[in-house]
């Protein structure tokens, strides 16, 4: 396991198999507030995300998660207020899932408890 941490909240956590983003905040380039031109340069452009996690719906965690995910092949994790806020911007009923506090989730060799 590996994990590779992006400031702010971002965090990855990757082996052989999975790669799992947390809070995908990648910061805000040059102080723009639109997070359809957020830099690419990070975790979206690193390698392949199969499973975002957000631990909760704060602007830092959740902002950029449609400009990074929307439309992709990526499930995203979420209690349903988040779920709510990333459906209204975009995100697709069929990305998202809604956690049960105290739930486990199995994504490849890993297992998250919410």
């Amino acid at each position: 396991m590996k994990l590779k941490w992006y400031g702010t909240a971002a965090l990855l956590v990757y082996d052989e198999q999975s790669v799992i983003a947390f809070d995908p905040f990648l910061g805000i380039c040059h102080g723009d507030s639109h997070p359809e031109r957020i830099s690419m340069n990070g975790v979206g452009a690193l390698m392949p995300v199969s499973d975002v996690f957000v631990t909760h719906g704060h602007f830092d965690h959740i902002i950029q998660i449609p400009a990074l995910y929307a439309g992709g092949n990526v499930t995203i994790h979420a209690t349903s207020t988040p779920c709510e806020t990333l459906r209204n911007h975009g995100v697709s009923e069929k990305q998202l899932d809604i956690l049960s506090p105290g739930g486990y989730y199995a994504v490849g060799n890993f297992t998250v408890h919410a």
